[in-house]
């Protein structure tokens, strides 16, 4: 009877632990019929294992933004704070080249249509979104969500995030 209620409970923990970490693998595919610039890593290639599996260091989630930002012109990298363990605070601008070029310009137009939203036509404006990711270091999936939706962002070669 006790190697039963083992065989068992092995037999149960095992299934268990496996259905996990499908479910961390498949969670983090978005459309997996989009191509990517195959020059920019993946978080998976970056890290050397799928975004869920094992913890993701916060020097390691900067540097792969620090990647990133080296390898395409998508996407900036900055810094604007640091904590009280002297880490740095930072948040990326991803869009399109020409808007790079143009973010003053953007931002002003911005504040605009929030102070006289009826006195602006949005028409033509390019959309701003601002997505925050974490701030508790023992939360890390939220940060390895930022790495799969930067990746996406950067990489992704459809004409829809284009």
């Amino acid at each position: 009877m006790k190697n039963s209620i083992l065989i068992f409970l092995i037999s149960f923990i095992s299934i268990s632990a496996s259905a996990q970490l499908q479910e961390a693998v498949e969670r983090f595919q978005f459309d997996p019929s989009i191509s990517y610039n195959s020059s920019i890593p993946s978080p998976t290639e970056y890290l050397g294992y799928e975004l869920g599996t094992q913890y993701t260091f916060h020097h390691q989630v900067m540097g792969y933004f620090e990647k990133l930002a080296e390898l395409s012109d998508k996407i900036t990298f900055h810094e604007y704070a640091r904590t009280y363990e002297n880490r740095s605070v930072n948040y990326a601008i991803i869009t399109s080249s020409e808007n790079h070029g143009n973010l003053e310009q953007i931002r002003n137009q911005n504040l605009k249509i929030a102070n006289t939203p009826n006195s602006v036509s949005v028409n033509n404006e390019p959309v701003v979104v601002w997505m925050s990711y974490n701030v508790h270091g023992n939360e890390p999936s939220s940060s390895e969500a930022a790495m799969q939706t930067a990746y996406r962002l950067v990489a992704s070669t459809d004409s829809e995030t284009q």
